[in-house]
């Protein structure tokens, strides 16, 4: 059924998403991570030999008690080939159970993804997976695609970075791109800590997914992070109970703001990165006057901090204190945009086979990754 049928894959540093280009939602997701069971803390990210190296991946590196190293194969501009490699593979055969060498595969690719990392995922997809066909895009371009606009401010904020992209009738405005190391795994480090101190038995780095996943169900954005604070001094009925891993019950308190406060205030755990309102105005100020208005008039959310309860709410009152009071400008929020990169990866799709924008496995072998239609190309 699927046969010949485009994959749409997108490996974050948090989350690797895998489907059809028929599938309204990614058809899986699961974590970007390879536990392996020997300890490699003392290598660098970048030189792990890990081919002959017994490894779990996904939940299951999460789960298993045999694991003494969780890699993460997608950090920022770096990549550990040899775990994503493996990563691939087991989204391919083990997730989606398909051999893709029938499927052309649009891979989404990080902002900053290098001509390097695109040669090197070039040769993994076409030298080891025989893929038919190749086409590769960067993840604010395609969240702008999957909200049906060509002009607007890409905002996304990720695991690893959050990151802001203006994007004028399908063109990326370089040198108006603004970002900050603030992402999700900061948050969930900075919640890590301060319920270790509460609670010794979380302080262990393999707590970190427990955290991230009790971040994701109680963790919100306030709109005013004084006057939460004195809330939660005065009354405990919006604590929240959650049983720790000794089967003892803990409680969350003001951990609950204070830790997707760093979006807004990085300061607040000693980071120097500005906070994600100044980004969007910095990045407005360094593109033309004349297409200001229309870029604040679409401000695309994406990225899975933006679904924290209240954060559009939070963004929405900063800009108005930062912005001149005639200025007016409009946030745009859609359902499921934690998979908006993935999304239009499929309208990506729908167009590549109009436009021809694929690269063939015969072209590659023959004239290399500089034979791409889709190099530097933009809606």
């Amino acid at each position: 059924m699927h046969l010949d049928q485009p994959i749409i894959l997108d490996s974050g540093s948090s989350s690797t998403k895998i489907g059809f280009k028929s599938d309204s939602i990614p058809k899986d997701v699961f974590p970007t991570v390879i536990g392996y069971t020997e300890d490699l803390s003392s290598l660098r990210h970048s030189d792990f030999p890990v081919y002959d190296l017994e490894y779990y991946i996904g939940e299951k590196a999460f789960n298993s008690k045999r694991v003494k190293h969780l890699l993460y194969p997608v950090w920022n501009r770096i990549i550990h080939w040899e775990s994503i490699e493996k990563i691939w593979h087991y989204a391919f055969f083990d997730r989606l159970h398909i051999n893709p060498n029938y499927n052309p595969i649009m891979m989404v690719e990080t902002f900053y993804s290098s001509k390097e990392q695109q040669e090197k995922i070039a040769e993994i997809m076409f030298e080891i997976f025989c893929v038919p066909k190749l086409l590769l895009s960067k993840s604010p371009l395609l969240c702008l695609y999957a909200s049906e606009r060509t002009t607007g401010i890409v905002v996304e904020s990720s695991a690893s970075m959050t990151i802001v992209v203006p994007v004028y009738k399908g063109t990326i405005i370089p040198h108006a791109i603004m970002y900050s190391n603030i992402g999700g795994y900061t948050i969930t480090k900075y919640l890590h800590r301060m319920l270790g101190n509460k609670y010794s038995q979380l302080k262990p780095q393999k707590f970190s997914y427990f955290i991230d996943e009790l971040k994701k169900k109680h963790c919100y954005v306030s709109l005013n992070a004084e006057r939460e604070k004195k809330v939660f001094m005065k009354t405990k009925k919006f604590n929240k109970k959650f049983l720790l891993p000794s089967g003892e019950i803990g409680i969350m308190e003001e951990e609950r703001f204070r830790a997707p406060e760093l979006i807004f205030d990085p300061l607040l755990d000693g980071y120097n990165d500005e906070p994600i309102q100044q980004l969007i105005l910095r990045s407005i100020k360094k593109c033309d006057l004349t297409i200001r208005n229309e870029l604040l008039n679409n401000i695309i959310l994406c990225g899975g901090n933006t679904l924290f309860h209240g954060f559009c709410e939070r963004l929405d009152k900063e800009l108005n204190l930062l912005l001149d009071e005639k200025i007016k400008f409009s946030i745009k929020t859609f359902e499921n945009r934690d998979f908006f990169p993935w999304l239009g990866g499929r309208i990506l799709c729908e167009y590549a086979e109009k436009t021809d924008l694929w690269l063939s496995r015969k072209k590659y072998l023959d004239s290399g990754i500089d034979s791409a239609p889709f190099i530097n190309y933009f809606l």
